[in-house]
């Protein structure tokens, strides 16, 4: 005859409903991330396209100054 443990089905029902929320977490943590690499990808291709034309009207230097920074 099986035995039915409330306590334990209760506790079980708990505990999926916190991964449920921890899951959910995550996942608002993990856009956010990829939304700030996206940020910085957009910044980095940015300065890289200032520093190109720079170089290209005589701004000899100037990249290895704002490496170097």
């Amino acid at each position: 005859m099986p035995t039915n443990d409330s306590g334990l089905t209760a506790r079980d029902i708990v505990e999926t409903g916190d991964r449920e929320a921890d899951l959910a977490v995550q996942a608002d943590k993990l856009a956010a991330r990829e939304l700030i690499a996206e940020i910085e990808r957009e910044q980095l291709a940015t300065l890289q396209r200032i520093l190109d034309a720079q170089t290209s009207f005589g701004g000899q230097g100037l990249p290895a100054m704002v490496s170097g920074l």
